[in-house]
This record gives structure tokens, sequence and C-alpha cells, in this order.
């Protein structure tokens, strides 16, 4: 698919952060686990697009096939370890309200 296919689920995940963020705040609305199940998998999605288009503007920059796949791993690394940290405190958060 070309990057024009993609522009617009970015654009609808990036409005539904939005809005998740803004509910966030909102303890009533946030004590549903449904929505927080969607809140992070919306998290998820927006953070795998975020990290293509990042490594594609690196890929662009750096011409070296071998720092391209060192700074891919780190990225990549990074965005795992925050959905970690997320389905950590999510569990944490279920096991507190119980």
């Amino acid at each position: 698919m070309k990057n024009k296919d993609y522009s617009i689920v970015r654009l609808l995940n990036f409005i539904l952060l939005i809005a998740f963020l803004f509910l966030f705040r909102n303890d009533k609305i946030m004590s549903n686990y449904y929505i927080r199940i969607i809140f992070n998998l919306t998290l998820i999605v927006a953070g795998s697009y975020a990290v293509k288009d990042i490594l594609l503007k690196i890929k662009g920059i750096v011409k070296n096939e071998e720092k391209f796949k060192f700074i891919k791993i780190i990225l990549y690394t990074v965005l795992t370890l925050l959905m970690i940290y997320l389905l950590i405190s999510t569990i944490l958060n279920l096991i507190h309200a119980i």
C-alpha cells in the first residue's frame, strides 16, 4: 500500500488518542475497563505508526545500513518497553480496584 492509504488511519488514531487523553483525566469514564483497553490499543497502534514514520525519515538521513538497523532495534525496544509498562500498570490498577 502507498502512504496515502495509511494517512486516514493515522489521522483517526491521532483523533482517538487526543479524545482518550481528555477522557483519561475523568476517573468516572476511565473506571470502565473496556475504555482503558481501547485506550491502550489505540496507543499501541499510534505508537507503531509513529515508529514507522520516524524510521522512514531516519532511513532517508542515515545512509549506512548498519546504523539504521541499530536505530531500528532501539526504537522498537523503546516501543515494546512502553507497551509492557502500560500493560503492567493496567493490570496493577485492575488488581488494586478489586
